[in-house]
């Protein structure tokens, strides 16, 4: 038994090395990188546009990739995109992407109020509340104006929140295609569209 123990301690002993090894030489990696990115960026202007172009693609991928892992709350939604995120968010990316622009759009028709098409207002704002309710509940994500993540609890009253605003806008969407629908008819097609 003492000897599988001392075995076992020192593969354990050369594995761990090898890790710091590892980790090392990746340490050493990123910071030659860091350098030359900063380093050849300075002296391409300094040189009049010779020297080092900077870091290739493949190295400005990982540093960015590291910026992006550094972030305090990963799971809080920014309302404007970041270099790096797609490291962060992962395949619920284009989900924010496309509610970012949703939020854009319904608070240009906010802004507008007067001239604002109730049926674009409607569905933006629909499609927009669709989209929070899959990032809360799949992805599990905090949206703005949060500055920390929500707990289970806040999670849960959110998702409740914007679920009955879901049903809310799912009636008046119906309701408004109903008036559209009778506006187009009694008008033979010339309002309504």
């Amino acid at each position: 038994l003492e000897r599988r123990t001392s075995e076992a301690l020192d593969g354990l002993r050369q594995d761990m090395a090898e890790l710091v090894a590892e980790n090392e030489a990746l340490r050493n990696r990123v910071d030659e990188l860091e350098q030359r990115s900063t380093g050849g960026v300075g002296q391409s202007t300094t040189e009049g546009g010779g020297g080092n172009p900077g870091p290739d693609p493949a190295a400005r991928t990982m540093l960015t990739e590291r910026a992006s892992l550094d972030r305090r709350y990963p799971q809080l939604v920014t309302e404007q995109a970041e270099a790096g995120e797609h490291a962060v968010y992962g395949t619920a990316l284009p989900l924010i992407t496309e509610w970012r622009d949703r939020r854009r759009a319904y608070l240009a028709h906010l802004a507008h109020l007067d001239s604002a098409d109730h049926w674009s207002k409607l569905t933006s704002e629909l499609r927009m509340t669709e989209l929070e309710i899959e990032l809360v509940d799949a992805h599990v994500l905090t949206l703005p104006p949060a500055d920390y993540p929500w707990d289970g609890i806040r999670r849960h009253s959110e998702l409740r929140l914007r679920r009955r605003t879901l049903e809310r806008l799912r009636r008046e969407h119906r309701r408004a295609r109903v008036r559209r629908w009778l506006l187009r008819v009694v008008t033979l097609g010339w309002r309504g569209r």
